[in-house]
């Protein structure tokens, strides 16, 4: 069956047009009007929607790092205690992102991250995206941050 000629799958209980599988998925500041650094406690991705199915696992990497203490891995680690942290502050941390990259292409369709924010660490738009290469980024959804600490920013593929 074909809707305008596009090929059609069962995505959440759902019928529509089939997704692109992407490899890497970031999350990436787009607005930052804070003190210090932006720190993401944890960030996971699932092939549901609603956060749905198992969890996937990848390997993580940033665009920096405040501290050898602030690395991406323990923002994949399962522990709300530790973070990622970005090496800029202020204004800086806009365009500053957390990537997960699988092991190999799978389609997701939510995700979500814990948020680290004492005063002043806490984006105010936070970017969503899929990429094919690394290279050349695809936006998957937008949300507003939240200065609540511990709480979880929840994405859902568009």
């Amino acid at each position: 069956m074909a809707l305008n000629g596009a090929a059609l799958t069962l995505l959440g209980g759902r019928r529509g047009p089939t997704v692109p599988a992407y490899k890497y998925y970031r999350i990436r500041c787009l607005s930052f009007s804070a003190n210090y650094w932006w720190r993401v406690r944890e960030f996971e991705l699932y092939p549901e929607s609603g956060l749905a199915g198992t969890k996937l696992i990848g390997t993580a990497s940033a665009s920096s790092q405040k501290s050898t203490s602030e690395i991406p891995a323990r923002a994949v680690d399962g522990n709300l205690e530790t973070y990622w942290g970005a090496r800029t502050s202020r204004a800086a941390n806009v365009d500053q992102w957390f990537q997960i990259t699988l092991p190999k292409a799978a389609i997701v369709l939510s995700a979500r991250f814990s948020v680290y924010s004492g005063p002043g660490h806490h984006a105010n738009l936070i970017a969503w995206e899929g990429s094919e290469d690394g290279i050349n980024w695809i936006v998957l959804d937008e949300q507003p941050g939240t200065s609540t600490n511990r709480a979880w920013v929840n994405f859902e593929r568009r």
